[in-house]
């Protein structure tokens, strides 16, 4: 896949993608991804050290936002080193907090800096859930992006009532994903050859086994594509361990 995103963005796509399931209280919410390069002699251990100090800040500015640091796994190139992946609740909640940012977020940003440049990719994309999260969603595990290329005449919210009946056919099964997303690019998104994303997380790398198995072997890709005939093709998929820097739930 060309350069993955870095999965994210544009609370401000919404309406031009239509992505709204009729009868449905599906809500999408505002991501923002910053696909970053490693400064010289730095690491995973700065990031989280950093991280840290930005959750202790958030805390205090009583902010809405969750982050996650994104380390590539199974990929080609996805054009960086570590990605950021931060959401809130809703575009009220991200303006307060990009706000908040820009006038007391001076002092970590440098010490950010210092451990990573992320100059060249910081997107914004809509996310809509699926499937919620089952369990503990704020904690570490494994995500996984694949690029979605709408078929003629369908629009997002086709692809999203696609999705969810293929979601529930896998669970059906025994699937063992947390939860799962489609993702609408917006606002800093890149020239990409696809629609949206489709992403999936995954508590650990056994219930992402579990679940290819019943994904190749138990049925769930033939039924899927009968699902998806038509509406929705995905591909490319790349994998991502997830470290969570910051998790509000959003009751």
């Amino acid at each position: 896949m060309k350069k993955l995103l870095a999965v994210v963005v544009g609370f401000f796509a919404v309406a031009a993608m239509q992505f709204a399931v009729a009868q449905e209280e599906r809500k999408g919410g505002p991501v923002e991804f910053y696909g970053c390069h490693w400064q010289d002699g730095k690491g995973m251990a700065d990031l989280v050290k950093v991280g840290k100090k930005f959750s202790d800040w958030a805390d205090k500015q009583d902010s809405k936002y969750s982050a996650w640091i994104l380390t590539p796994q199974f990929h080609t190139d996805v054009g960086f080193d570590v990605g950021w992946l931060g959401g809130w609740p809703d575009g009220a909640e991200m303006g307060k907090s990009l706000d908040s940012w820009k006038s007391g977020g001076q002092e970590l940003a440098e010490d950010f800096n210092a451990v990573i440049s992320c100059n060249n990719r910081h997107e914004l994309a809509t996310a809509v859930p699926i499937h919620a999260p089952d369990g503990a969603p704020g904690g570490d595990g494994i995500v996984m992006f694949a690029g979605c290329s709408l078929a003629d005449g369908k629009m997002g919210a086709d692809a999203i009532a696609a999705h969810t009946k293929a979601g529930e056919m896998m669970r059906g099964k025994g699937a063992k994903a947390t939860s799962s997303w489609v993702f609408f690019p917006g606002i800093g998104a890149g020239d990409y050859d696809f629609d949206y994303w489709q992403v999936i997380t995954f508590n650990s790398y056994a219930g992402f086994g579990a679940t290819s198995d019943i994904y190749i072997n138990g049925g769930g890709w033939q039924e899927a594509m009968k699902i998806m005939a038509g509406v929705t093709q995905c591909g490319g998929s790349v994998m991502f361990d997830a470290t969570v820097v910051r998790y509000v739930s959003p009751g």
